[in-house]
Order: C-alpha cells, then sequence, then structure tokens
C-alpha cells in the first residue's frame, strides 16, 4: 500500500487548507488597504470597486495556489485549483448568506474561475520548488 505522505502524488488536504489560510489573509489585508484608500478617494464608481475587488479576488487565489502546490509538491494544477474552488464556494456561500446573492451562471463562471486561477498558480508554484 502506498505512502499517504508528501510526494503520494494524491490530493494534499493540509496543503489546500494552508493555501486557503493564505489567500484569505491576502484578501483581508489588501481589503483593508483599499477600504482605507477608498474612503479617500470619492471619485471611483460603484462598479469599479467591484471589478478591483475581484481581481484581489483572484489575485488571492492566484497567490494561494501557489502556496498550495508548493506545501504539496505534487499535483499542483489540482491541488491549486481545488484551493481556488474551495476559496471561491466559500466566497459564494457567504455572498448568498450575507448579501442574498442567488445561484446563477455568473456565480457558478466565478467559481470555476476561481478553479483555473489556483490551477494556473498551482502549475507555476509546483515547478517553484
Amino acid at each position: 500500500m502506498p505512502d499517504k505522505g508528501q510526494d503520494s502524488g494524491q490530493i494534499q488536504l493540509t496543503a489546500i487548507l494552508k493555501g486557503l489560510i493564505c489567500s484569505f489573509i491576502i484578501l483581508i489585508i489588501t481589503s483593508i488597504i483599499l477600504g482605507f484608500l477608498f474612503s479617500m478617494i470619492n471619485v471611483l464608481s460603484e462598479d469599479l470597486i467591484n471589478r478591483i475587488l475581484l481581481a484581489i479576488n483572484y489575485a488571492a487565489i492566484f497567490i494561494g495556489g501557489i502556496y498550495t502546490a508548493r506545501e504539496a509538491s505534487c499535483k499542483g494544477w489540482l491541488n491549486g485549483g481545488l484551493m481556488g474552488f474551495c476559496y471561491m464556494f466559500i466566497i459564494m456561500i457567504l455572498g448568498v448568506q450575507l448579501v442574498g446573492i442567488g445561484l446563477n451562471l455568473e456565480v457558478l463562471l466565478r467559481i470555476m474561475s476561481g478553479f483555473l486561477a489556483g490551477a494556473v498558480g498551482g502549475v507555476i508554484g509546483v515547478n517553484l520548488k
């Protein structure tokens, strides 16, 4: 029976969890900084602010994918992609509970985009080791 260690080539749940934590820390820090900046600059439209925040989410997923793959040291695309999927799934669940957004095609596309951003980060991260 193969060892379920770091080099088993499987999904690494610990690495995914660490990547999620890393991504959420990045999101929180950048959101606080941008919130402060946006309060000082009242010129930006709400639509532009939403686009900037969405870009920050994907950047956090990308960086979290890199971190996840470095921790997993195998199957970077899969581990990073699953981290991105879980990240966006959590964000969308919070959106449903707190804001009342509905489940539609746009939400599903964002979740899949989260998987892709994490997978790309994972491909890069696994090759950085």
